[in-house]
């Protein structure tokens, strides 16, 4: 087989990729470089020469692909941004699903009585070039009290600020991409769901009511703190607070008060479980494993953590008082 004639074709198709999506030059160039290591030891091992033809296109193949990734990606794309003022907005709820397949996505909230919502796209410095068509849409919606957000993305980043004043449902994901979540004073979280398929996830929530927060991170690390967090009140049930992890780690910080009842478990499947815990009586504990509460779980005002990752480790470190 024509091994450099080969590489050099999927160098090119690589580039290609590159371009037209914006694709993070971070992932593939060094997939490329890789494959193209393992097809030199395999043709060194087999003592085959490739022809002069095939080495050039090899040669030429390896110079596009950096030209794409180092000569033409440090100019970040132009930045777009829709917003809206509390005034223009009669909604007392925001529904926000943000995604992306090669970018980051950030939310956070602010407590300018003035700002409902601010959404911004944009392509940092070394994020890949954007030749190709539409590379984000927007939408907003008003039904009733609710304001629906829709953002998405090919390669874009997206950068999400949203009013303390709004009852908040959240979901936001990305393919390739980290994702962060911020909600660090008097905010009035709903449902928060946040997933990334090889990306990391990092969630902050502080001194805010929250009714439900979801991380799922399948090979990324995932990093959770609450801290000083309520209840909604309308719920009837614990609030779920899961945090899934695949083959990365999870790193979980609780600060409750004794207000609220707690219920922590968590396991691994082939790593370990560390716990550093305060006020809580631990009922069950191995290397992988971990059940422990704080309070009376039984009662509908309380928190329900679990946290669960297959190879990955897990620690903890909480408190309850």
């Amino acid at each position: 087989m024509r091994l450099f004639a080969v590489l050099g074709g999927a160098n090119l198709i690589a580039a290609g990729v590159a371009a037209f999506y914006g694709a993070a030059l971070s992932v593939l160039v060094p997939a490329a470089l890789v494959a193209d290591g393992v097809a030199l030891v395999l043709t060194a091992k087999r003592r085959k020469v490739c022809g002069p033809l095939d080495t050039a296109m090899f040669v030429i193949s390896i110079l596009v692909l950096s030209a794409v990734g180092a000569g033409l990606a440090f100019t970040g794309g132009p930045e777009v941004t829709y917003s809206a003022t509390s005034s223009q907005v009669s909604a007392s709820g925001i529904d926000l699903a943000a995604s992306t397949n090669f970018g980051a996505i950030h939310v956070s909230f602010s407590n300018d009585p003035a700002l409902a919502y601010r959404v911004v796209f944009y392509n940092p410095p070394g994020a890949g070039l954007h030749f190709g068509g539409t590379q984000h849409s927007f939408s907003a919606d008003t039904a009733g009290t609710v304001l629906t957000l829709k953002a998405s993305a090919e390669a874009y980043s997206i950068n999400v600020t949203i009013g303390s004043r709004y009852h908040s449902n959240v979901n936001a994901s990305s393919s390739l991409g980290s994702v962060s979540f911020e909600a660090l004073d008097h905010h009035n979280l709903e449902k928060v769901r946040l997933s990334a398929s090889l990306g990391s996830i990092e969630a902050v929530v502080r001194n805010s009511t929250i009714a439900g927060l979801d991380v799922s991170a399948s090979t990324g690390s995932a990093d959770v703190e609450l801290s000083g967090v309520r209840p909604a009140p309308q719920l009837s049930a614990p609030v779920p607070i899961n945090v899934d992890g695949g083959t990365g780690s999870i790193t979980f910080s609780g600060g409750f008060t004794s207000e609220w009842a707690v219920s922590l478990s968590a396991s691994s499947g082939l790593g370990s479980v560390s716990q550093s815990l305060q006020g809580f009586t631990i009922d069950q504990q191995t290397s992988s494993t971990l059940k422990a509460t704080a309070g009376d779980p039984g009662t509908t005002q309380s928190f329900a953590v679990t946290l669960k990752v297959g190879t990955g480790s897990v620690s903890i470190d909480a408190t309850w008082g």
